[in-house]
């Protein structure tokens, strides 16, 4: 009986520690998610603090571009190529992702669903179509990858590019999405464990994240966005580039190169060296030139 009792008393105490530290945890993160948001307007670096708009450098092609940046990213994942395509003739348009960024609170993030992201875009393509009588080209990386290919698959764009699309994890991706539901209440947000998935040290000393804090509700709605786009990844007819690593961490390669393999309008091409944020990584220049050369071809 004492030894019954004994066990217990051992296994009560254990499950209040836990809890005591899931709790302290929670309050480290609440501290810090309102700490992150407070300073937002403090950054000097304007390209995560706002969403960029540029004009034509020079004679313009009458064409917009939209880009889409990434889960947690900001316009700054699209800085390296975003004036390059201005003073090729285009108006590029870098909209901050609503609850993307440290300018919303990381408990609010989740707030926004699949569907509210689609009509957000949607709203856009639509202003930008209206602007120059074209539809614009479209180019999304990771998350934005995955909604970019959502509204590809409805007509309103001419051309696509795809940088390291989200579909699925490239592992265990059905176990950490249940984990990751089953944990949401317990611990809503959480820290990143790095600013990106980058393999080149320099590139990742230059990259800066929209937001260093993860909500797990935002997570979710993430899984359910990938999701309407591996459904609507077949129902896109036109011009389209995809750019991976087959060594992404993030991002299932093999499941992207599965989803487009027969089709015609799609080229995939292939960046070993690098990981997710391919703009920041090793093959930096190449992907740069491979997307001007795509988006400049007549």
């Amino acid at each position: 009986m004492k030894r019954l009792l004994r066990k217990h008393t051992v296994f009560t105490i254990s499950l209040l520690c836990f809890f005591s530290l899931v709790v302290l945890s929670d309050l480290i993160m609440a501290g810090c998610a309102y700490r992150e948001t407070s300073s937002h307007g403090q950054t000097k670096e304007m390209w995560i603090a706002s969403s960029q708009e540029l004009d034509p450098a020079g004679p313009s092609v009458e064409r917009s571009i939209i880009f889409v940046h990434g889960f947690a990213g900001s316009p700054f994942d699209f800085k390296p190529v975003g004036e390059k395509l201005s003073k090729r003739g285009f108006r590029v348009v870098i909209p901050v992702v609503p609850g993307q960024t440290e300018a919303t609170l990381a408990y609010r993030h989740g707030d926004y669903t699949p569907e509210f992201y689609i009509d957000w875009l949607a709203t856009i393509v639509d202003q930008e179509t209206r602007r120059f009588d074209k539809k614009p080209y479209l180019v999304g990386f990771s998350m934005g990858g995955a909604l970019s290919t959502v509204i590809a698959s409805m007509g309103t764009v001419d051309r696509l590019v795809l940088l390291a699309p989200f579909y699925s994890l490239p592992y265990a991706n059905d176990l950490i999405w249940t984990l990751s539901r089953g944990l949401t209440w317990v611990m809503p947000i959480v820290p990143k464990l790095a600013k990106g998935r980058i393999n080149d040290p320099k590139g990742y000393e230059r990259y800066t994240p929209g937001s260093m804090i993860i909500s797990l509700r935002a997570f979710n709605h993430l899984e359910e966005l990938a999701v309407l786009a591996r459904r609507s990844g077949p129902n896109i007819t036109i011009p389209t580039l995809i750019l991976f690593s087959p060594n992404d961490r993030v991002a299932s390669f093999v499941h992207a190169k599965e989803m487009f393999t027969s089709q015609s309008n799609v080229n995939i091409l292939e960046y070993p060296r690098s990981n997710h944020v391919l703009l920041y990584d090793y093959n930096c220049e190449a992907v740069i030139e491979a997307m001007i050369q795509f988006l400049t071809k007549a």
